[in-house]
Protein backbone atom coordinates (compact mmCIF):
# COMPACT_ATOMS: atom_id res chain seq x y z
CA UNK A 1 0.00 0.00 0.00
CA UNK A 2 -5.31 1.09 10.08
CA UNK A 3 -4.48 4.34 8.97
CA UNK A 4 -0.42 5.38 8.37
CA UNK A 5 1.40 7.59 6.44
CA UNK A 6 3.83 5.94 3.96
CA UNK A 7 7.49 6.56 5.14
CA UNK A 8 10.41 6.07 3.30
CA UNK A 9 12.12 2.94 4.73
CA UNK A 10 9.47 0.82 5.11
CA UNK A 11 9.73 -2.63 5.98
CA UNK A 12 10.19 -5.33 2.83
CA UNK A 13 10.44 -8.81 2.42
CA UNK A 14 13.32 -7.94 -0.20
CA UNK A 15 16.18 -5.77 0.86
CA UNK A 16 16.20 -2.66 -1.53
CA UNK A 17 12.81 -3.20 -3.17
CA UNK A 18 9.91 -0.33 -2.99
CA UNK A 19 11.26 1.71 -0.47
CA UNK A 20 10.27 5.13 -0.96
CA UNK A 21 7.27 6.63 -0.25
CA UNK A 22 6.97 8.23 -3.44
CA UNK A 23 7.79 7.14 -7.01
CA UNK A 24 8.33 9.40 -9.97
CA UNK A 25 6.10 7.82 -12.99
CA UNK A 26 7.15 8.74 -16.48
CA UNK A 27 4.28 7.96 -18.31
CA UNK A 28 3.86 10.43 -21.29
CA UNK A 29 7.23 11.95 -20.98
CA UNK A 30 7.49 12.17 -24.51
CA UNK A 31 5.81 15.39 -24.04
CA UNK A 32 7.81 17.00 -21.06
CA UNK A 33 11.07 14.96 -21.36
CA UNK A 34 13.12 18.19 -19.45
CA UNK A 35 10.75 18.61 -16.84
CA UNK A 36 10.73 14.83 -15.51
CA UNK A 37 14.56 14.82 -16.03
CA UNK A 38 14.84 17.97 -14.26
CA UNK A 39 12.47 17.20 -11.33
CA UNK A 40 14.73 13.91 -10.69
CA UNK A 41 18.01 15.40 -11.13
CA UNK A 42 17.27 17.98 -8.25
CA UNK A 43 15.60 15.53 -5.79
CA UNK A 44 18.78 13.51 -5.88
CA UNK A 45 20.63 16.34 -5.90
CA UNK A 46 18.75 17.19 -2.33
CA UNK A 47 18.98 13.68 -0.57
CA UNK A 48 15.56 12.83 -2.11
CA UNK A 49 17.43 9.95 -4.79
CA UNK A 50 15.41 7.22 -4.97
CA UNK A 51 12.54 8.04 -7.34
CA UNK A 52 11.40 4.89 -9.30
CA UNK A 53 11.32 5.69 -13.01
CA UNK A 54 8.63 3.55 -14.61
CA UNK A 55 7.90 3.13 -18.20
CA UNK A 56 4.81 4.37 -19.65
CA UNK A 57 2.59 1.68 -21.67
CA UNK A 58 2.99 1.46 -25.40
CA UNK A 59 -0.90 1.23 -25.79
CA UNK A 60 -0.76 -1.52 -27.81
CA UNK A 61 0.95 0.23 -30.46
CA UNK A 62 4.39 -1.21 -31.66
CA UNK A 63 7.23 0.62 -30.70
CA UNK A 64 9.01 1.95 -33.53
CA UNK A 65 5.71 4.26 -33.79
CA UNK A 66 6.31 5.37 -30.37
CA UNK A 67 9.89 6.48 -29.21
CA UNK A 68 10.16 5.48 -25.52
CA UNK A 69 11.09 9.11 -24.58
CA UNK A 70 10.39 8.30 -21.02
CA UNK A 71 13.40 5.61 -20.81
CA UNK A 72 16.02 7.46 -23.03
CA UNK A 73 15.26 10.50 -20.47
CA UNK A 74 16.03 8.32 -17.37
CA UNK A 75 19.20 7.63 -20.19
CA UNK A 76 20.29 10.94 -19.72
CA UNK A 77 20.85 10.97 -15.87
CA UNK A 78 23.02 7.29 -16.42
CA UNK A 79 26.06 8.75 -14.57
CA UNK A 80 24.03 9.02 -11.46
CA UNK A 81 22.48 5.48 -12.05
CA UNK A 82 23.10 4.15 -8.31
CA UNK A 83 21.10 6.70 -6.80
CA UNK A 84 17.84 5.65 -8.38
CA UNK A 85 15.84 2.66 -8.02
CA UNK A 86 14.95 1.63 -11.51
CA UNK A 87 11.75 0.23 -12.77
CA UNK A 88 10.01 -0.25 -16.15
CA UNK A 89 7.71 -3.21 -17.27
CA UNK A 90 6.78 -4.71 -20.85
CA UNK A 91 3.70 -5.55 -22.48
CA UNK A 92 5.50 -8.51 -24.80
CA UNK A 93 3.37 -11.41 -24.82
CA UNK A 94 5.74 -13.61 -25.66
CA UNK A 95 9.01 -14.70 -24.54
CA UNK A 96 10.74 -13.30 -27.44
CA UNK A 97 8.67 -9.92 -26.86
CA UNK A 98 9.57 -9.66 -23.34
CA UNK A 99 13.46 -10.49 -23.76
CA UNK A 100 13.71 -7.59 -26.33
CA UNK A 101 11.69 -5.42 -24.58
CA UNK A 102 14.04 -5.62 -21.27
CA UNK A 103 17.07 -5.79 -23.70
CA UNK A 104 15.87 -2.33 -25.56
CA UNK A 105 14.75 -0.88 -22.15
CA UNK A 106 18.56 -1.55 -20.92
CA UNK A 107 20.04 0.12 -24.25
CA UNK A 108 17.75 3.30 -23.56
CA UNK A 109 18.27 3.74 -19.92
CA UNK A 110 21.79 3.12 -20.66
CA UNK A 111 22.13 0.55 -18.16
CA UNK A 112 23.29 -2.97 -17.23
CA UNK A 113 20.42 -3.44 -14.44
CA UNK A 114 17.31 -2.95 -13.91
CA UNK A 115 16.04 -2.88 -10.71
CA UNK A 116 12.48 -3.98 -11.48
CA UNK A 117 10.51 -5.51 -14.29
CA UNK A 118 6.96 -5.70 -14.52
CA UNK A 119 4.41 -8.06 -16.55
CA UNK A 120 2.36 -5.21 -17.50
CA UNK A 121 -1.03 -4.79 -17.55
CA UNK A 122 -2.58 -7.99 -16.73
CA UNK A 123 -5.87 -7.57 -17.08
CA UNK A 124 -7.59 -10.69 -17.81
CA UNK A 125 -7.51 -14.05 -16.91
CA UNK A 126 -6.40 -15.28 -20.31
CA UNK A 127 -3.72 -12.66 -20.13
CA UNK A 128 -2.52 -14.15 -16.95
CA UNK A 129 -2.35 -17.65 -18.35
CA UNK A 130 -0.40 -16.21 -21.25
CA UNK A 131 2.16 -14.64 -19.14
CA UNK A 132 2.26 -17.45 -17.03
CA UNK A 133 2.56 -20.00 -19.58
CA UNK A 134 5.76 -22.10 -20.66
CA UNK A 135 7.80 -20.29 -22.93
CA UNK A 136 6.19 -17.45 -22.22
CA UNK A 137 6.85 -13.76 -20.79
CA UNK A 138 7.64 -14.95 -17.58
CA UNK A 139 10.57 -16.91 -18.44
CA UNK A 140 12.03 -14.01 -20.60
CA UNK A 141 11.97 -12.50 -17.41
CA UNK A 142 13.67 -15.35 -15.18
CA UNK A 143 16.44 -15.44 -17.42
CA UNK A 144 16.91 -11.85 -17.23
CA UNK A 145 16.90 -12.10 -13.61
CA UNK A 146 19.41 -15.05 -13.60
CA UNK A 147 21.70 -13.48 -16.02
CA UNK A 148 22.00 -10.42 -13.53
CA UNK A 149 19.71 -7.80 -16.09
CA UNK A 150 16.96 -7.69 -13.13
CA UNK A 151 16.84 -8.10 -9.74
CA UNK A 152 13.21 -8.24 -9.14
CA UNK A 153 10.32 -9.55 -10.90
CA UNK A 154 6.75 -7.48 -10.93
CA UNK A 155 3.23 -7.47 -12.83
CA UNK A 156 1.08 -4.82 -12.69
CA UNK A 157 -2.85 -4.67 -13.31
CA UNK A 158 -5.84 -1.28 -12.98
CA UNK A 159 -9.17 -2.92 -13.58
CA UNK A 160 -9.42 -6.47 -11.95
CA UNK A 161 -8.06 -7.17 -8.73
CA UNK A 162 -9.21 -11.04 -8.58
CA UNK A 163 -6.23 -11.38 -11.66
CA UNK A 164 -3.95 -10.07 -9.89
CA UNK A 165 -4.59 -11.71 -6.75
CA UNK A 166 -4.65 -15.14 -8.98
CA UNK A 167 -1.43 -14.23 -9.99
CA UNK A 168 0.24 -13.90 -6.69
CA UNK A 169 -1.31 -17.52 -5.73
CA UNK A 170 0.27 -19.18 -8.82
CA UNK A 171 3.55 -17.03 -8.88
CA UNK A 172 6.23 -15.85 -6.45
CA UNK A 173 6.26 -12.37 -7.60
CA UNK A 174 8.42 -9.62 -5.73
CA UNK A 175 6.22 -6.62 -6.13
CA UNK A 176 2.61 -5.61 -8.05
CA UNK A 177 1.57 -2.56 -9.41
CA UNK A 178 -2.08 -1.64 -8.96
CA UNK A 179 -4.57 1.46 -8.54
CA UNK A 180 -5.31 2.65 -5.04
CA UNK A 181 -8.01 5.02 -5.71
CA UNK A 182 -10.98 6.08 -3.07
CA UNK A 183 -13.11 5.92 -6.52
CA UNK A 184 -12.91 2.48 -6.68
CA UNK A 185 -13.64 1.81 -2.93
CA UNK A 186 -17.33 0.42 -4.40
CA UNK A 187 -15.76 -1.27 -7.46
CA UNK A 188 -12.78 -3.35 -8.57
CA UNK A 189 -10.94 -2.49 -5.08
CA UNK A 190 -7.96 -4.00 -5.09
CA UNK A 191 -7.40 -2.54 -1.40
CA UNK A 192 -9.98 -5.25 0.29
CA UNK A 193 -8.59 -8.31 -1.06
CA UNK A 194 -5.32 -8.21 -3.29
CA UNK A 195 -3.29 -5.48 -1.34
CA UNK A 196 -3.50 -7.30 2.13
CA UNK A 197 -2.87 -10.71 0.28
CA UNK A 198 0.36 -8.99 -1.34
CA UNK A 199 1.31 -7.79 2.24
CA UNK A 200 0.75 -11.19 4.16
CA UNK A 201 3.17 -12.88 1.02
CA UNK A 202 5.63 -10.76 1.41
CA UNK A 203 5.11 -8.85 -1.56
CA UNK A 204 6.12 -5.02 -2.20
CA UNK A 205 3.02 -3.37 -3.31
CA UNK A 206 3.27 -0.01 -5.43
CA UNK A 207 0.18 2.13 -5.70
CA UNK A 208 -1.19 4.11 -9.07
CA UNK A 209 -3.56 5.97 -10.05
CA UNK A 210 -4.52 7.73 -6.59
CA UNK A 211 -5.68 10.62 -8.15
CA UNK A 212 -8.52 8.80 -10.57
CA UNK A 213 -11.80 10.27 -10.49
CA UNK A 214 -10.59 13.69 -9.14
CA UNK A 215 -10.66 15.67 -12.16
CA UNK A 216 -14.37 14.86 -12.75
CA UNK A 217 -15.63 15.06 -8.82
CA UNK A 218 -14.22 18.51 -8.66
CA UNK A 219 -12.13 19.92 -5.05
CA UNK A 220 -15.68 20.60 -3.73
CA UNK A 221 -16.33 17.03 -3.64
CA UNK A 222 -12.58 15.33 -2.62
CA UNK A 223 -9.09 17.27 -2.94
CA UNK A 224 -6.31 16.02 -4.47
CA UNK A 225 -4.68 15.99 -0.98
CA UNK A 226 -7.51 14.00 0.52
CA UNK A 227 -7.09 10.87 -2.26
CA UNK A 228 -3.41 11.14 -1.80
CA UNK A 229 -3.76 10.55 2.04
CA UNK A 230 -6.55 7.95 0.95
CA UNK A 231 -3.91 5.98 -0.92
CA UNK A 232 -0.78 6.55 1.78
CA UNK A 233 -3.42 5.13 4.75
CA UNK A 234 -3.13 1.71 2.48
CA UNK A 235 -0.34 -0.79 3.32
CA UNK A 236 1.32 0.01 0.10
CA UNK A 237 5.45 0.56 0.15
CA UNK A 238 5.44 3.02 -2.95
CA UNK A 239 3.34 5.38 -4.52
CA UNK A 240 3.54 7.26 -8.02
CA UNK A 241 0.85 10.19 -7.76
CA UNK A 242 -1.97 10.52 -11.06
CA UNK A 243 -4.49 9.52 -12.59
Amino acid sequence: AGARVAQVGRQQRKAGLLRQAFELGLAGIQFVIADHVGLQAHGAHHGHGGFVAIEGGNQGRGAEEIPRADEQAVGRLASRRKEFFLATKTLGRTKAAAAKDIDDSLRRMKTDRLDLIHLHAVNDMRTLDTVLAKGGPIEALEEAKKNGKVRFLGITGHTRPEVILEALKRYDFDAILVPVSAADYHLNDFAKETIPYAVAKGVSVAGMKSLKGWQNAGQRVVSAQELIHYALSLPIATLTCGM
